[in-house]
């Protein structure tokens, strides 16, 4: 599995593939430091297979590097983040 990251000039996207078949996509606005994850997609097929997870690490992993904090908007960033990354959670 591939992990792309496009940037807009209000945030961005996290796709993720195998080869020339897309499998997920994670959504999310930029606030200065805050980075608000409002929408996660993973194929259908392609669920159970650690999709959103790698996709929510790849948020992480550019939060980290751009001392940023994550808003958890969308249902599956909002039950994971607080158990894998804590620290990331935007208290704002």
């Amino acid at each position: 599995m591939q992990i792309d990251h496009q940037t807009t000039a209000h945030g961005g996207r996290f796709s993720a593939h195998d080869g020339q078949t897309a499998l997920g996509h994670l959504d999310y606005r930029r606030n200065d430091a805050v980075l608000d994850a409002h929408h996660t997609f993973v194929d259908p097929e392609a669920r159970g297979r650690g999709v959103a997870e790698a996709l929510l690490n790849a948020l992480a992993a550019y939060a980290q590097t751009e001392h940023a904090t994550i808003r958890p908007s969308c249902s599956y960033v909002a039950k994971k983040l607080p158990q894998l990354y804590p620290q990331l959670v935007a208290t704002e």
